[in-house]
């Protein structure tokens, strides 16, 4: 199974390419539905790759101990 990186590479390769044919065809609704397709994946990916993401920061805090910690919630706050 390919990252989540890959697939967000993936989709904006098809994107451009999809893009593309709109340009020379913009009336093709085939074309167009298939620009809207590619978009919403592109938004699942990018939430899950943001989810990741956060997953990975709070790992982080907790390894340094500072994830509930007053100093860290007062430099946050700040």
């Amino acid at each position: 199974m390919a990252s989540y990186k890959q697939m967000l590479q993936a989709l904006r390769e098809n994107l451009e390419i999809i893009q593309g044919q709109l340009q020379i065809s913009n009336q093709d609704m085939g074309i167009i539905e298939q620009e809207k397709q590619t978009i919403i994946e592109m938004e699942k990916w990018s939430n899950i790759e943001e989810a990741t993401l956060r997953q990975k920061i709070r790992q982080n805090w907790i390894e340094l101990g500072i994830s509930n910690s007053k100093y860290f919630h007062s430099k946050w706050n700040i």
